[in-house]
């Protein structure tokens, strides 16, 4: 009989799978359900290759309100994208945090996030092209200057 040898830790780096989207937290933060053996498995995902405003900022933040305005915004345009839809997931873990790209239709939501304004791009994150690296409260401040319907 053979006995098949299991790695220690399972790594969800390059995992591809179909999944449902059950809720968006942040414009760049989500959960899916995916089953494995018919067992419904949850994951807390970051995506991938972007930074979305965040809801709670230090109230000192310069033009606090415009951010969270434009956080809103970015949380419902992707809502109105991938919420309650199956989609195809790619995830990788970096630092302890996983991470991923998401397809509708070979369509990546992510490129569609950084196109349209509603999150800006980083780097050191295994994107496929290469971006600006910025400091968040940078990136938090430019929205307005780049973003002015907001």
């Amino acid at each position: 009989m053979d006995i098949k040898q299991f790695p220690d830790k399972f790594s969800y780096n390059n995992f591809i799978i179909e999944a449902k989207v059950v809720e968006v937290h942040e414009g760049d933060l989500i959960t899916i359900t995916y089953f494995n053996n018919d067992v419904p498995i949850k994951l807390k995902l970051r995506m991938e290759g972007y930074y979305s405003p965040e809801w709670k900022l230090p109230a000192l933040l310069k033009n606090r309100g415009t951010h969270v305005q434009i956080a809103r915004i970015s949380k419902y345009r992707l809502k109105s994208l991938i919420l309650n839809k199956i989609v195809k997931a790619i995830i990788n873990e970096k630092n302890n945090e996983m991470y991923c790209k998401i397809y509708i239709n070979e369509i990546c939501i992510n490129d569609i996030m950084i196109e349209g304004g509603y999150g800006k791009p980083y780097i050191n994150y295994i994107n496929d092209k290469l971006y600006k690296d910025e400091d968040i409260i940078k990136i938090t401040n430019s929205w307005e200057k780049d973003d002015p319907e907001y």
